[in-house]
């Protein structure tokens, strides 16, 4: 992957994050997570191998996890 593909996925990801926080604040009851629509957005702009895809989700689940308004984030 070249940097120029890491940086998009790093942005694209930094973004998602900052959303679903400012959207966890809210307290709704249905809340989007950000975090996924921009990583499949970043997966359909670079069209990585299948293992920098897993990686990226890997990154974006620990990212969701972390901005979590659940009870139990780990869990999801």
């Amino acid at each position: 992957m070249k940097s120029r593909d890491i940086a998009i996925v790093g942005m694209l990801l930094a973004i998602g994050a900052i959303l679903r926080y400012f959207l966890a604040m809210l307290h709704t009851p249905l809340t989007p997570n950000m975090i996924i629509a921009f990583y499949c957005l970043a997966i359909i702009l670079i069209q990585p191998r299948v293992i920098e895809a897993i990686g990226i989700g890997i990154v974006a689940g620990g990212l969701s996890a972390m901005i979590s308004s659940s009870i139990f984030p780990y869990a999801n």
